[in-house]
């Protein structure tokens, strides 16, 4: 799973299970002393929470532009597209008259 990370496929998929194997370990090598301090002024299972916090983020958020493999029905396209960049343009034009109007 983390070749796909890296590679930038299957993002999502990955993230998760990056995400389950890191509370596994946390569960299974440090058990109830995951957040107590250890010898360094750190939690003892500070690392795998970190690497465990990461893969829940990338669940979350995907990989965004840097992906290989992204579906169809993520990118907008067509009509939708056309359509909601039309209203982004009328609002600003507007904004922009109303600014001027307003000197």
């Amino acid at each position: 799973m983390p070749l796909f990370l890296i590679l930038g496929v299957f993002t999502r998929l990955s993230g998760i299970m990056v995400a389950l194997v890191m509370l596994f370990a946390l569960i299974l090598a440090h058990g109830g002393s995951a957040f107590t301090i250890g010898e360094t002024g750190a939690l003892e299972g500070e690392l795998t929470m970190l690497f465990m916090l990461s893969g829940i983020t990338l669940f979350f958020t995907g990989g965004g532009r840097y992906v290989l493999l992204r579906p169809k029905n993520i990118v907008p396209q067509g009509k939708f597209l056309v359509s909601s960049l039309r209203k982004i343009n009328d609002q600003v034009t507007w904004m922009t008259y109303e600014r001027r109007l307003s000197r």
